[in-house]
């Protein structure tokens, strides 16, 4: 299935660009967010014999757990976990208290469209 606004001349140069900095020896990071709530473990449902159980999330609920992070060569640094929502000024204060101090000089850092990563 493809994302209707999946764009092939956009991820093919995308890839471009990837393997060229991997050519020059740049690090390649790779960040983003998640939020978990640690009391809301619903391990078992039902549904009848031979199908599936669906159900519906809010993912939008309050009182999560936010987690932001970075991966380099499938290692895991500089994770921030907060509690409260992830905006601009959270963003900004863990890219500045805890993904620059680790980050790997000369790097490349891959992320989504978050409206917060813009600002």
């Amino acid at each position: 299935m493809n994302h209707p606004q999946t764009d092939e001349t956009k991820r093919t140069y995308f890839t471009q660009q990837l393997q060229a900095y991997e050519q020059n020896n740049r690090p390649i990071i790779y960040l983003d967010e998640s939020g978990f709530k640690s009391h809301d473990y619903r391990p078992y449902a039902y549904a009848p014999k031979g199908q599936k159980c669906f159900d519906t999330h809010n993912w939008q609920l309050k009182n999560m757990t936010n987690a932001i992070g970075a991966i380099h060569n499938d290692q895991l640094f500089s994770v921030g976990l907060y509690d409260c929502s992830i905006n601009s000024n959270i963003f900004h204060h863990w890219v500045k208290t805890l993904l620059l101090p680790e980050l790997p000089q000369n790097s490349v850092i891959v992320m989504d469209n978050a409206t917060f990563h813009k600002v």
